[in-house]
């Protein structure tokens, strides 16, 4: 059994360092090369994106979690610290947030084909769904507690507060330098407050329900493991 967990970790591990690396690659390829895909920037002014941010937070979440569970592996620590479980939460939802938001509000929008285009490929598609994945099915370090899924909506929260504070200051702007280049005031600032709060609900909602996930999948891999022992 003890084999059995180890080598699981392992896999954990690997998996962490490849979405790490994906993201790497994703965000060079835009950064350097640059794209004519909608919500993609050549240079650093790529980071006003929240698809760009959540993508390297979740990297950088990643790369936290498989130095734990190198530890781990290599018998330094006995567990993996709890707030490795909760970033992972954290950047899970965040991504996740992007890849619903692209899905149901800017793809009927722009068009879904635009929106998976070059390092959009992986940040809209790709890395949420290996993160959102991983969470669900692979990590196990103990239980999310409804106190921990609030943490979740820290990036909305502050994203969406220093967006909408521009937009209200130096306004809706015109393309190419729209401050509204997600499109949330194009019906008017009011809807625009709206569609936030929803998208805050949406970023909870999705909080919750992969703490479900999590919750279930532990519990059937508890009772496998209780069985054979």
């Amino acid at each position: 059994m003890r084999f059995r967990y180890r080598r699981s970790v392992k896999f954990v591990y690997y998996w962490n360092l490849v979405i790490a690396l994906l993201v790497l690659f994703a965000w060079l390829q835009m950064t350097l090369f640059g794209s004519a895909a909608a919500f993609s920037s050549l240079g650093l002014v790529n980071l006003k994106f929240f698809t760009v941010l959540s993508n390297l937070l979740e990297g950088i979440a990643s790369l936290f979690y498989a130095r734990a569970l190198h530890l781990v592996i290599h018998g330094r620590r006995a567990h993996t610290p709890h707030l490795a479980f909760v970033l992972k939460l954290i950047s899970a939802v965040s991504v996740g947030l992007t890849f619903l938001v692209v899905l149901l509000f800017l793809g009927p929008m722009f068009g879904h084909a635009a929106m998976y285009v070059g390092a959009n490929f992986w940040f809209h598609l790709m890395i949420p769904l290996l993160s959102m994945a991983e969470f669900v099915f692979l990590d196990r370090n103990g239980r999310i507690s409804m106190r921990d899924t609030l943490w979740a909506l820290l990036p909305v929260l502050l994203y969406g507060s220093v967006y909408l504070l521009n937009v209200l200051i130096n306004g809706v702007g015109e393309w190419p330098h729209r401050n509204d280049f997600y499109g949330f005031a194009t019906w008017g600032v009011p809807v625009g407050i709206l569609i936030f709060a929803a998208i805050l609900g949406l970023q909870w909602a999705l909080a919750l329900l992969l703490r479900l996930g999590n919750h279930a999948v532990s519990k059937i891999g508890s009772s496998e493991s209780a069985s054979v022992g």
